[in-house]
């Protein structure tokens, strides 16, 4: 029996289509998130008792190891399986906009320019209406660690993400100004949390750009491999409804009205949440009710109970329930961002490099019974670009200040040495 006899919610089946996979399934869940806002960009929104509208544009970014399934988690599923051209209505792709893979803040307005309405206005070219989904399989691959690039694209996602019904996003380009009017920006993208905590800078994590992200971190569990995807039966079925499910969202407009039990849920919860602890936290805390309600709209829109007009609009209805799962799924994820983010900013340069090098020599005495000198400084180098003159003060202080690595020389030339984590022999 297929899994669409007992449910509809579009979430649910997403994460039954992935099946059985050694990526975390919240990176999954995420990713359909994404997907849902970007397919509902500008043209559904949630009318606020008090006359406000709001939009489920998010920025999402799925931090975590390498090669632990980030990159399958949002690209190769979120748009290979769901939006692309080859797999779902032509039209599905071209109206949600997608931008994938290589894409810096000057390809994002250049890309702009060309293909959403804009007019000339003197020496600056206004563009109306940009609703795009970027995403971005590597994020180092898109901006790179050139701190100067980094800054440049952080400014430019932080301008535009709050715009969405005003104006905004200066761009000074060769041929002049680029400006966005009502731009709608859905953002998924994934890195490694090396690259992250480094080159973004504890400052920012929580500020002003972090704290208009949802930064996912996950772990492969490595205590369960699973040498291939496991899927379910029903897979095709599913899959089909899903894209059927993303070709009408596409194609709807219209509001979400709160409920009478869902505005005092949510009155309830804003009113009894804790305060902040310390500064560091407000920035977040902040912002925690908006991340909320526009993944309760997401939780709404994956019900689609929905009610059309005689006029055709479509309305969909807030619940109690969709309030109090927006709120746990973005304070699950924000309980662990802060507590990685808040240790970050405490430790000392020194003192990462030392944990970096330690889980190597750790990870690869679980998995081979330990690790040769030139491997360690490889992996130290291409995956956390700490170089050698980092790397050799600090196998010293793990090996006889600690005592937490055994040394074995299996030659007379220094990469003949292998190095064992003691406490994973």
């Amino acid at each position: 029996m297929s899994k669409l006899h007992t449910t509809t919610d579009f979430l649910t089946l997403y994460l039954h289509a992935q099946g059985e996979t050694e990526a975390p399934r919240v990176w999954h869940l995420w990713s359909g998130i994404s997907l849902l806002a970007a397919a509902a960009q500008n043209r559904i929104y949630l009318m606020s008792p008090d006359g406000r509208m709001l939009y489920p544009n998010l920025y999402i970014m799925l931090i975590g190891g390498s090669g632990e399934g980030k990159g399958t988690s949002c690209e190769k599923t979120a748009i290979g399986q769901y939006v692309s051209p080859t797999v779902n209505y032509p039209y599905v792709y071209d109206k949600m906009h997608v931008l994938a893979g290589r894409y810096t803040m000057p390809a994002i307005y250049d890309y702009a320019k060309t293909c959403f309405p804009s007019e000339q206005r003197g020496n600056m070219v206004l563009v109306e209406n940009a609703a795009f989904w970027l995403v971005q399989e590597e994020l180092a691959n898109g901006v790179g660690r050139d701190k100067g690039r980094v800054n440049a694209f952080i400014e430019g996602m932080t301008e535009l993400y709050d715009k969405v019904g005003s104006e905004g996003g200066d761009a000074t380009r060769t041929h002049g100004a680029v400006r966005f009017r009502n731009p709608c920006i859905n953002w998924l993208t994934a890195t490694t949390e090396a690259w992250y905590l480094e080159v973004i800078g504890s400052k920012d994590l929580l500020s002003g750009f972090g704290a208009r992200i949802i930064q996912v971190f996950g772990r492969k569990d490595y205590d369960n491999p699973i040498p291939y995807d496991v899927l379910p039966p029903d897979v095709e079925i599913v899959k089909k409804y899903l894209r059927d499910r993303i070709a009408e969202l596409v194609l709807s407009c219209g509001p979400i009205r709160y409920t009478p039990e869902a505005q005092e849920v949510y009155a309830d919860w804003y009113r009894s949440r804790p305060k902040p602890d310390d500064e560091s936290e407000k920035p977040v805390w902040n912002r925690i009710p908006v991340f909320s309600l526009k993944v309760a709209m997401i939780t709404c829109l994956s019900r689609n109970e929905k009610v059309v007009s005689g006029g055709g609009e479509t309305n969909w209805f807030l619940t109690p329930e969709d309030i109090l799962e927006g709120v746990r799924l973005v304070e699950n994820v924000w309980a662990t961002c802060l507590e990685k983010v808040q240790r970050h900013a405490a430790s000392t340069p020194q003192s990462r490099v030392v944990s970096i090098v330690g889980k190597i020599i750790e990870r690869y005495t679980q998995k081979s019974g330990g690790v040769s000198h030139n491997v360690l400084m490889r992996r130290a180098n291409d995956y956390h670009g700490i170089n050698a003159e980092a790397v050799r003060p600090v196998l010293a202080q793990l090996i006889s200040d600690q005592g937490l690595v055994a040394v074995e020389k299996r030659g007379h030339r220094l990469q003949d040495t292998f190095y064992k984590w003691k406490d994973a022999l």
